[in-house]
């Protein structure tokens, strides 16, 4: 049996394991699902990707270097996107036009207001390519802080990084009314600018 992804192409996959922290906020497990078109293939994820989108996937292995924080996409205008976890992925819809993102740790947005955060700004990369989440480490073998890095990456090498993960995806109203309870600190971090908001500008690589 074969796997697959729907989006703006068909991308041929690994079966996918479990997840190995809580579900990030705003989403909800998605279960394969045996394709129409070919009986041989499980779907694991699909989203409607009309001319005015485009299909994001976002990946985020099992790191024994990351913490139990969720990564939390935004847009510009501090629109919930969606969210991963380490040992999960998910594929989104964003405006074909959109260029960057916010990500932000869990942890970071639901901390009490005027505390410290460091707010990366993503550049989205052109389709089909996504975006792969890893922990900060110190070198190869000694782990970081735990906080999430984000970097570009092509179709096939997000391939070879999603046989362990469990795909999400968004849970409609859940990511936005989730955001409604901590939105004086969303307001904060995207909005207020302070000795303690710092912005991490990102263009493809590791941050």
């Amino acid at each position: 049996m074969r796997a697959a992804i729907l989006g703006a192409c068909v991308m041929t996959l690994a079966f996918v394991g479990c997840a190995s922290a809580p579900l990030p906020p705003g989403m909800t497990v998605r279960s394969p699902v045996v394709s129409t078109e070919d009986s041989s293939m499980d779907v694991l994820a699909s989203v409607p990707v009309p001319p005015s989108m485009r299909a994001l996937l976002v990946a985020y292995p099992p790191d024994p270097c990351a913490s139990t924080a969720s990564v939390v996409l935004l847009d510009g205008r501090g629109r919930f996107i969606g969210a991963v976890a380490p040992g999960t992925a998910t594929l989104l819809a964003v405006p074909a036009l959109t260029r960057t993102l916010h990500a932000i740790s869990s942890d970071e947005l639901t901390a009490p207001v005027g505390s410290s955060v460091v707010r990366d700004v993503v550049v989205v990369p052109p389709s089909p390519s996504g975006l792969l989440v890893s922990a900060t480490r110190f070198s190869p073998s000694v782990c970081g802080n735990g906080r999430p890095q984000l970097e570009s990456a092509t179709k096939e090498q997000l391939e070879w990084k999603l046989v362990d993960v469990a795909f999400i995806e968004p849970r409609p109203g859940a990511g936005e009314a989730w955001l409604a309870a901590h939105r004086a600190r969303v307001d904060e971090i995207l909005h207020r600018r302070s000795e303690m908001a710092v912005d991490v500008a990102w263009s493809g690589g590791p941050l």
